[in-house]
């Protein structure tokens, strides 16, 4: 009978089996950054769903690479225009015999 007993999800609301379920201070403190964001009265208590923890999960890793593609294409500017700073000018070399 424990099997069959349901329990909420803090997201969406829907009741489900435990096994369908995570509980919520498992959820890693990054996750958890994200769910605050879209539901500020988050806690520890209870459950979250798959599907929810799931959404959150990809919602952070679209931030995380997101972040990362912005500090590549600085540091990729930066180079490029320290590059053509330092670039000599070309100069004519004359080869005498």
């Amino acid at each position: 009978m424990a099997d069959l007993e349901t329990f909420p999800c803090r997201i969406c609301g829907e009741h489900k089996r435990k096994f369908d379920l995570v509980p919520a201070e498992l959820v890693r403190a990054s996750i958890v950054d994200v769910i605050t964001k879209e539901h500020p009265a988050w806690s520890p208590e209870g459950y979250i769903c798959h599907a929810d923890l799931n959404r959150f999960r990809i919602d952070y890793v679209r931030d995380v690479l997101k972040k990362e593609n912005n500090e590549y294409a600085s540091l990729k500017e930066t180079l490029n225009h320290g590059v053509k700073r330092r670039r000599p000018s070309p100069r004519k070399y004359q080869c005498r015999i």
